[in-house]
C-alpha cells in the first residue's frame, strides 16, 4: 500500500466523520472551557497586583526587565508575554479584564477561535512572569487545552455546533491524550514516588487532613472506616494506571469509561479545593461522549432531517444522477404503478423527490417526506430497490441546535 502525505494530512487534519459524530460534545466542551478560563481570570483580578504588581511579590517588571538584559532578544521567546509593553497596576487589570471578556465571549459561543487565542495568550502572559506563583501543573494543562481547542473549536462569528466544520481526527484525539495524560502521570507519581502509603493502601487515610483547603464535605469523609480509605485508594490506582486506557479502545468501552471518571473527578472536586485542575479533567471527560449517544438520551439533542423538514428526501449516491435514473427505470418496472417523469419534468424539478405516479393512477401523489402514511409504502419500496442495487442508504442528517 502506498503511503500518501497529502491524503494522510487531509484524514488527520480534515474534518472527521459524520458518524458517530461530535459536535455536541464539542459544543458543550468549549462553553465549560470558557467557564473555566472565566474563573482563573475572575480569581487573578483580585490577587495579581498583590502577586506580580510593581509592589508586589515577585514583581514582573523587575523580572522582565533582568531577562531582557541577559539573553536580549532572545528574552521574548524565554518570556512569551504581552507584560513586556508593560506591566503596571492598569495594565495588569487590563489583562484580567480582557480574559474575563474573552472568557465570556467563548461560554457565549462568539467567535471562539479568536477567544481561545486572547484567553490563552492572556493567560500564558501572566504565567511566564508569575514563576513560584505559576509552576503547579493545573497551569500548564489549561494553556494546553486551550491552545489544542483552537484546532477543535469551528470558525465563524456564530458558529453554532459548526455542523459544517466538524472536529479534526487530530485535534479530538490530542484533547483526550492530554486528559489521558493527567490520569496516568498521576497514577505513576504516585508509585515512582517511593512513599509507602499508596503502596500499603493508606494514603486515603490522611488525604482529607492534607488537601488544599478541605471543606465540610471532606470533614465527614474523613471520619469513615479504614476500609472505605483502602477501598479509595486502590480504585485510585486502578483508575488511573489501568482504566484510563480505554480511551483508545472502542467507542462502548470508551463511554463506558466516562461514567467511571465523572464521578471520580465529581468525588475530588466535593472533597477539596484543588483549583481547576480537577474541572478541567472533568470537561476533557466529556469528549469520550458522541453525538449518538446524547442525541439517544437526550430528546431535545436528537438528530432531525434537514431534507424532510422542507419536504424533500436525499439519498446519498456517488453518481447520483446516473444511479437515480437506473432507480427510476428499475422501480417503474418492478413495482408496475410507478413510471419514470420526464426530461422536461426532471429537468424542473427535485431529483430526489420527482418519482410520481402515473396520470391514470387513483391518486397521484409525490414521492416526497411531505407524503400521507399510505404513500410511504411506496418511498419503502424505492428505498429497498436502492439499497439492493447500490448497498446501504442513508438520509442526509444534521443536528438541530438552538441559535447560541
Amino acid at each position: 500500500m502506498r503511503f500518501d502525505p497529502v491524503s494522510t494530512a487531509r484524514w488527520l487534519f480534515g474534518p472527521g466523520p459524520p458518524e458517530p459524530g461530535y459536535l455536541w460534545p464539542r459544543w458543550l466542551f468549549l462553553r465549560a472551557l470558557g467557564f473555566i478560563f472565566f474563573t482563573a481570570f475572575y480569581s487573578l483580578l483580585f490577587q495579581i497586583r498583590g502577586l506580580i504588581g510593581p509592589q508586589g511579590i515577585l514583581p514582573a517588571g523587575e523580572y522582565l526587565q533582568v531577562v531582557g538584559q541577559r539573553l536580549g532578544g532572545r528574552g521574548l521567546w524565554y518570556a512569551p508575554t504581552l507584560l513586556w509593553l508593560g506591566s503596571g497596576d492598569r495594565a495588569l487589570l487590563f489583562l484580567c479584564w480582557a480574559g474575563l471578556a474573552a472568557a465570556a465571549l467563548l461560554m457565549l459561543n462568539v467567535w471562539p477561535r479568536a477567544a481561545l487565542v486572547v484567553c490563552v495568550s492572556l493567560f500564558l502572559s501572566f504565567v511566564c512572569t508569575a514563576r513560584d506563583f505559576s509552576e503547579y501543573q493545573s497551569d500548564g494543562m489549561l494553556l494546553e487545552a486551550g491552545f489544542l481547542s483552537w484546532f477543535f473549536a469551528p470558525p465563524g462569528l456564530r458558529p453554532g455546533l459548526g455542523e459544517r466544520d466538524p472536529p479534526s481526527r487530530a485535534s479530538l484525539f490530542l484533547l483526550r491524550w492530554e486528559c489521558f495524560r493527567i490520569y496516568f502521570e498521576s497514577g505513576i507519581v504516585k508509585l515512582s514516588s517511593g512513599d509507602p502509603q499508596w503502596r500499603h493502601l493508606t494514603a486515603m487515610d490522611h488525604y482529607y487532613e492534607n488537601g488544599p483547603l478541605p471543606n465540610w464535605i471532606g470533614w465527614y469523609a474523613q471520619q469513615l472506616p479504614h476500609g472505605f480509605h483502602a477501598a479509595a485508594a486502590l480504585l485510585t490506582l486502578v483508575m488511573e494506571l489501568g482504566l484510563v486506557w480505554m480511551f483508545f479502545l472502542q467507542r462502548r468501552l470508551r463511554l463506558l469509561l466516562f461514567f467511571l471518571i465523572t464521578p471520580f473527578q465529581i468525588a475530588i472536586i466535593l472533597t477539596a479545593n484543588l483549583g481547576f485542575l480537577n474541572h478541567l479533567v472533568l470537561v476533557l471527560g466529556v469528549l469520550l461522549l458522541d453525538d449518538r449517544f446524547l442525541c439517544r438520551f437526550l430528546p431535545r439533542l436528537s438528530f432531525r432531517n434537514s431534507r424532510a423538514e422542507t419536504g424533500n428526501w436525499k439519498l446519498e449516491s456517488g453518481n447520483s444522477e446516473m444511479e437515480l435514473g437506473h432507480l427510476r427505470a428499475e422501480t417503474a418496472l418492478e413495482c408496475g404503478g410507478l413510471t419514470p417523469p420526464s426530461h422536461t419534468e426532471r429537468k424542473g424539478s427535485d431529483r430526489s423527490a420527482d418519482l410520481r405516479l402515473p396520470e391514470s393512477s387513483r391518486d397521484h401523489v409525490p414521492i416526497t417526506a411531505e407524503s400521507s402514511s399510505g404513500d410511504r409504502h411506496h418511498v419503502g419500496t424505492v428505498l429497498r430497490l436502492f439499497r439492493k442495487k447500490y448497498g446501504r442508504v442513508r438520509k442526509a442528517r444534521t443536528l438541530r441546535y438552538p441559535s447560541l
